[in-house]
């Protein structure tokens, strides 16, 4: 579990990053590169395009390192989560067994 937190920790930096940035080279405030940072690493998009040269590459930057991180950091939690299952599953408990 501790690689998918370090995994969303990583997301978290590369979306704020991508925040400042954003509203930087496109001209807008902190809060609303937030927003377009987070619906660009959701691969959502956002209601402002980018402006320039230096917008696009702050763009896809956000893309090539935002979405592999949440995208490392899920499979860490589905990794976790399935051992868990298997070890169970080899003690020969179902899970919902009253305690």
């Amino acid at each position: 579990m501790k690689a998918a937190l370090a995994w969303i920790a990583a997301a978290a930096g590369c979306v704020l990053a991508g925040a400042a940035l954003i509203a930087v080279t496109w001209h807008l405030s902190f809060w609303h590169g937030l927003y377009c940072s987070v619906g660009t690493a959701a691969t959502v998009g956002c209601d402002t395009a980018p402006r320039g040269a230096a917008g696009q590459a702050v763009a896809v930057g956000v893309m090539l390192t935002a979405i592999p991180c949440l995208a490392s950091a899920f499979s860490h939690i589905h990794l976790h989560r399935h051992r868990k299952m298997r070890e169970r599953d080899k003690q020969g408990g179902t899970g919902s067994e009253a305690k």
